[in-house]
């Protein structure tokens, strides 16, 4: 007599490595998922930063602003298709007015602010500018 797999033998294996499969491409597509996700939020926090500049100029609440219009606060383009790019990126900008800092008498002049920038991926930012030296007397 020949020893030989039964049926339920067979299918039962069949169903563990059919189940290790779907397991390990869950995890897959969740991998591919992430990578995506870090890839679009990257991208887009490279864009918030085009919106830096507006840190340095007057309160800001709630305005809708473009990239270009930001940028054009420290330097002008001359190049058109670099304006338009720019000009197609916007996002909801809010500048808080001056953070006070009263800890202890500083030498400096410290102006810190907050920059929340609201659009495909909010972020938020401080600015810091150093100012002249107060006079202690």
């Amino acid at each position: 007599m020949r020893k030989a797999f039964t049926i339920i033998e067979i299918f039962v294996s069949v169903m563990i490595i059919s189940v290790v499969i779907l397991g390990i491409a869950k995890i897959e597509n969740s991998n591919i998922s992430m990578a995506r996700y870090i890839s679009y939020r990257s991208a887009n926090e490279f864009e918030n930063t085009l919106f830096l500049p507006l840190a340095k100029k007057a309160d800001i609440k709630n305005k809708q602003i473009d990239a270009y219009t930001a940028i054009s606060t420290i330097s002008k383009l001359k190049d058109d298709t670099i304006k338009e790019t720019l000009k197609n990126i916007d996002r909801n900008v809010t500048v808080s007015d001056p953070i006070d800092i009263k800890e202890e008498e500083l030498p400096i002049q410290i102006d810190l602010r907050a920059v929340m920038i609201k659009g495909n991926s909010p972020s938020r930012y401080y600015s810091i500018s150093l100012g002249k030296a107060k006079n202690n007397q």
